[in-house]
């Protein structure tokens, strides 16, 4: 199940990476979130950009299990999009900046 959302995470990141760094940044201030189901599990999917640093902007794509008692398990892969439109991959330091 968890390697499934895995999955679908890493398609929506190479999505996203072929896009323009001015699309992405419409995510700074309207994230999308939608439901998807993994077998009989509901997972919440939200996409999310941050300005990272001087130049660049860090996207995430995540993915959250809601359980009982206000528990939950996460997993995110994200990027980084400089100005001139490089993606760059994203070191683990980065993820902990963010909330990650």
């Amino acid at each position: 199940m968890w390697s499934q959302l895995r999955t679908r995470l890493d398609e929506l990141a190479t999505g996203l990476k072929q896009k323009n760094r001015t699309n992405l940044e419409k995510y700074i201030d309207s994230p999308h979130s939608e439901k998807i189901n993994i077998g009989k599990v509901v997972f919440e999917v939200n996409i999310g950009a941050e300005p990272h640093g001087d130049n660049e902007l860090a996207v995430f794509v995540d993915g959250w299990r809601h359980r009982f008692l206000g528990w939950s398990q996460s997993a995110a892969v994200g990027f980084l999009i400089d100005e001139e439109g490089r993606v760059l991959e994203m070191e683990k330091e980065v993820y902990w900046e963010h909330g990650y």
